[in-house]
């Protein structure tokens, strides 16, 4: 038997099954459904049988994490992991007659009833009697069966008297209680130990596995009025171990995002659009912008050199020093799309009103034209987006509803519109847990829509400021 603990959104579940598949995703159909960002709805499989785990993530899913690091499409987990799937972060145990046997090669079969030595008796010939039903059913089940018993109502028949068996029964059962009481006073002494909880502590976070960790800390601060001053010292220390393991586990994320981006923005633009005869002024610009941004956004990304090296190469071509043209500013207004979620129209309007301060004539009427065209499809997106948000939540798919959200409020570039959708998204049954959520698993986002009035309100009541 297996045990799973998942924990998202700041509560804890577990989940006990032997055998079978478990399907994982924000979809409905899915057997364990999560509310987390960063959830496809169908993400990944968990397939459970003859002791070994595997786990199986979805075509165009992201990959799970295990020790911050992505998995394989198909990993076979070790019998004590934590992983996540988007923002959910999981622990598998298994039992330790489970981890035994899958160690031994295979699960334990069961027992085979031991059969009873022959007869050394002779047959008996046709025609004669043999021997009692009764008497042979004895001689077959020798060892088998509970002679003692018969022996005990022979003796109940023989004249014991009633009260005398209504004592006895009696007593074992006060014995009983009073066993069963002193076996789980023993345990609950030993389990909320506070030198016994450090201890699992240190256990848990030599394995990696920081949430298990973080509860037996928790039981500890339950009985710390009983531990030393060193114990509380050393709790303490484990905390800060696990403060540092969620900082790098931030980092690695932070690192997995940026490389996203390098291959889907940069490299995959060059190969597509800048390689051979593709290039051209307009492009190159675009380019050169996007390389500017991820230099600011990741300047410590182990491939910062690839990105330099590129840039320098086509900087010539980019001639940023010169203003934009309208083939330029055409361009760069189709490709304006830094997230795979949608249209960064803040860049779209900053990029139409710096043209226009020098525009004239046709170059202009365009211009112009051009920006009443994004207006209007900015706001036929606002309601696509709002009833998007309210779709992607009810169906259970948090993470593609709040990716929406956190985009709208990143770059609509308005700020009446970025409030129309937040009064009513934060209003959401569940929004205050996601957004605990998220401040943990993406820190510097979290920093940029808590600026916005109607979340940094809800930051405010629930103590995340």
């Amino acid at each position: 038997m297996a045990k799973l603990i998942l924990e998202e959104g700041g509560a804890r579940r577990a989940f006990r099954f032997k055998e079978g598949k478990l399907t994982v995703g924000s979809g409905e159909g899915c057997t364990l459904t999560l509310t987390s960002p960063g959830v496809e709805e169908l993400h990944a499989t968990l397939v459970i049988k003859g002791g070994r785990a595997v786990l199986s993530t979805s075509a165009g899913a992201e990959p799970p994490r295990m020790n911050g690091r992505p998995v394989a499409e198909r990993v076979e987990l070790p019998a004590e992991c934590s992983f996540t799937i988007g923002d959910a972060t999981f622990e598998l145990h298994a039992d330790e007659g489970e981890s035994a046997s899958a160690a031994a090669g295979g699960a334990k079969r069961p027992a085979v009833r031991k059969q009873a030595a022959p007869s050394t008796r002779p047959a008996p010939r046709a025609g004669s009697r043999g021997p009692a039903r009764k008497t042979t059913s004895r001689d077959a089940d020798t060892g088998d069966r509970p002679e003692r018993v018969t022996a005990r109502r022979r003796e109940v028949k023989a004249g014991m008297p009633t009260w005398v068996l209504m004592l006895l029964l009696l007593g074992g059962a006060v014995g009983i209680v009073f066993g069963v009481k002193a076996f789980f006073d023993a345990s609950n002494t030993a389990s909320f130990d506070p030198g016994a909880q450090l201890a699992d502590a240190v256990t848990a976070i030599n394995k990696a596995q920081y949430l298990a960790a973080e509860t037996a800390l928790d039981k500890f601060d339950g009985v710390a009025d009983q531990a030393t001053d060193a114990q509380k010292q050393k709790a303490r220390e484990l905390r800060a171990v696990i403060a540092e393991s969620g900082k790098a586990s931030t980092r690695q994320g932070v690192l997995d995002r940026a490389t996203q981006v390098l291959d889907a923005k940069l490299k995959k633009f060059v190969d597509q659009r800048l390689a051979g005869n593709l290039a051209n002024r307009a492009r190159a610009r675009v380019f050169v912008m996007r390389c500017q941004e991820f230099r600011k956004l990741y300047p410590d990304h182990p491939e910062i050199d690839w990105v330099n090296r590129y840039e320098a190469r086509f900087a010539e071509m980019a001639q940023m020093d010169e203003p934009r043209t309208l083939e330029d500013l055409q361009y760069e207004v189709e490709t304006c799309t830094w997230t795979a979620t949608g249209r960064r129209y803040d860049q779209v309007f900053k990029a139409i009103d710096e043209f226009l301060e020098y525009a004239e004539g046709g170059d202009r009427e365009a211009a112009l034209a051009l920006r009443d065209e994004k207006l209007a499809e900015r706001q036929a997106h606002q309601v696509d987006r709002m009833q998007e948000i309210r779709y992607r939540w009810e169906k259970g798919e948090t993470g593609k509803a709040m990716a929406h959200f956190v985009y709208h409020l990143k770059w609509w570039g308005d700020e009446e519109m970025e409030n129309q959708v937040a009064a009513e998204i934060t209003k959401l049954g569940g929004f205050p847990e996601w957004l605990r959520s998220f401040k943990k698993s993406a820190p510097e986002d979290f920093d940029v829509i808590v600026k916005n009035r109607y979340v940094r309100e809800v930051a405010e009541r629930e103590g995340l400021l």
